[in-house]
């Protein structure tokens, strides 16, 4: 491929798409808001109103790419969208796997690392995989994989953006939906 970072412009729904993506989550830790204790405090004649409001957290991203092969046309177009997205500070981690997610690779780990190792190097709080749904079913169960529901309980928020189009959709996308949201990787 020629060097499509300098090929690629980000479109206008760029900016938008990252500015979603770096939007901070609520959290479920609460913090004394003293601005708002202080106001209220004053509109009850002096006696104490203590106001609080949810803390919020960055989400961080941990993105698998599947990559069929050396000539992926789809695996170098989204990993060229990860490229376009820590551009605009979306903070992302990304690794690419051949079939089985359990076993990534990426620049950083070339030689491949282990997804549970993964796990524990890089706490990221959401999940996007971007494969076929095949990989993730037991074709004579047509339900998900023994494997796949321990590998990724550590994630709340789990995505897999699949290739096929909606009309195609089966078993397979079915089972997926057990475990993580399924939504077209529309380009």
């Amino acid at each position: 491929y020629p060097d499509w970072e300098e090929e690629l412009q980000a479109e206008a729904g760029m900016d938008s798409l990252a500015e979603k993506l770096k939007k901070r989550r609520v959290s479920e830790n609460l913090q004394l808001d003293i601005k708002h204790t202080l106001y209220e405090t004053v509109r009850s004649g002096g006696f104490p109103a203590l106001v609080y409001e949810a803390e919020k957290e960055s989400c961080e991203y941990l993105v698998l790419i599947d990559e069929s092969g050396p000539s992926d046309h789809m695996a170098e177009l989204f990993e060229q969208l990860m490229v376009l997205l820590k551009k605009e500070e979306v903070p992302i981690v990304s690794f690419r796997f051949r079939n089985d997610p359990r076993f990534c690779d990426n620049d950083e780990f070339p030689e491949g690392i282990e997804l549970e190792l993964i796990d524990k190097k890089i706490k990221a709080d959401r999940l996007l995989i971007f494969s076929k749904a095949s990989y993730f079913i037991d074709l004579k169960t047509h339900q998900l994989a023994d494997w796949v529901e321990s590998n990724f309980e550590t994630w709340q928020e789990k995505v897999i953006l699949t290739p096929e189009p909606i009309g195609s959709w089966g078993f397979r996308e079915i089972a997926l939906q057990q475990e993580f949201k399924v939504l077209q990787a529309d380009l």
